[in-house]
């Protein structure tokens, strides 16, 4: 018969190490991170000539009480390009009808929609706000 004992570390040895542990990661969250700021341009056509422009920006900014606060920002703008047929030939009705456009307004122009997109989150250790 083979026994195998095991020696447990001391209670005070155990909490030494768990405030070792607690400590480290406290001082982390005391280091300040630089701002930081990114941006994407994206340009592209689909094959019905429908044209879209995406700008994208991404910002990151440390506060204080180890506060951080991001925000993204989005401007798009599309252009579906006006109907290139006869006025109230079956083309033009079809075309109409199954464009991402509105239903009201000149389908002979072209239509240029803009979008904005605005988000922000501010945060703190595992808590964050979002907008």
């Amino acid at each position: 018969m083979r026994v195998q004992l095991t020696r447990q570390p001391p209670p005070a040895a155990l909490a030494a190490g768990l405030c070792l542990a607690w400590a480290s990661a406290s001082a982390a969250s005391l280091v300040t991170e630089e701002p930081k700021a990114g941006s994407l341009l994206r340009l592209f056509t689909d094959s019905d000539r429908v044209a879209v422009r995406s700008l994208m920006g991404d910002y990151s900014l440390a506060l204080p009480r180890a506060m951080t606060l991001a925000v993204h920002w989005n401007n798009e703008r599309v252009i579906v390009p006006a109907i290139d047929a006869a006025v109230g030939s079956q083309e033009a009705v079809d075309a109409i009808t199954t464009a991402s456009r509105p239903i009201s307004g000149n389908a002979f122009q072209d239509f240029v929609k803009v979008r904005n997109e605005f988000t922000s989150e501010l945060s703190r250790g595992g808590a964050a706000l979002d907008y």
